[in-house]
């Protein structure tokens, strides 16, 4: 190999050099050795204090949902219960209801039965008081007829008797006028009295 080739091949192999030195330092702190170097064995150090933490962690999670298993267990077992004490005061409700319902037909019932009782006997009551409210009206009109006819037959004897009166006075009135024209015709004897008094008679 000749002094030419040696030197392009140094400086070729110093461009690499420069070349990872340069990408070395382009890379983030964390990717870079002299890093890796001083965390690895801090990592390593720290995962079984870490896979206790973690470990930790599951096993208070895993307690924690335990604790909500049995109280969820618990809340269902008093749901269930509370369930089957609901349907059983709902079975009492429903046969408590059908017996009020039931007692309450038999009052209307019986309401019904005595409404009707009630009606009858307004109506009996109506019709007996209309009977007699008639028989008064009747006897009433009897009553009032029997006076009419009593006014009338006292009506008809007093006016006979004045009738008759009059007829007396007429009578009376009649003798005298007689008596004073028998006189006269003794005392004057005319025909002409004597006429009179015949015609009279």
């Amino acid at each position: 190999m000749s002094k030419e080739q040696l030197e392009l091949h140094a400086a070729e192999l110093e461009l690499k050099r420069l070349k990872l030195e340069v990408s070395e330092l382009e890379k983030p702190f964390y990717l870079k050795y002299q890093f890796l170097s001083i965390f690895t064995p801090v990592l390593i150090a720290l995962i079984p204090f870490l896979t206790v933490g973690v470990q930790a962690y599951f096993d208070s999670t895993k307690r924690k949902l335990e604790q909500t298993k049995q109280s969820l267990v618990a809340e269902t077992q008093a749901l269930s219960e509370k369930n089957l004490q609901l349907k059983q005061d709902i079975e009492q409700l429903s046969k408590t209801s059908l017996a009020y319902l039931n007692q309450l037909s038999s009052q209307h019932q019986d309401y019904t039965q005595q409404m009707a009782n009630i009606t009858g006997k307004l109506n009996d009551e109506i019709k007996k008081d209309s009977q007699q409210q008639l028989d008064a009206k009747e006897k009433s009109l009897l009553s009032l007829d029997q006076q009419v006819s009593l006014s009338i037959k006292s009506s008809s004897q007093e006016h006979l008797q004045q009738v008759n009166s009059l007829n007396e006075n007429f009578a009376a009135e009649l003798s005298i006028i007689k008596k004073q024209l028998n006189q006269m015709s003794t005392i004057s004897a005319t025909p002409v009295v004597s006429e009179n008094v015949a015609k009279l008679n």
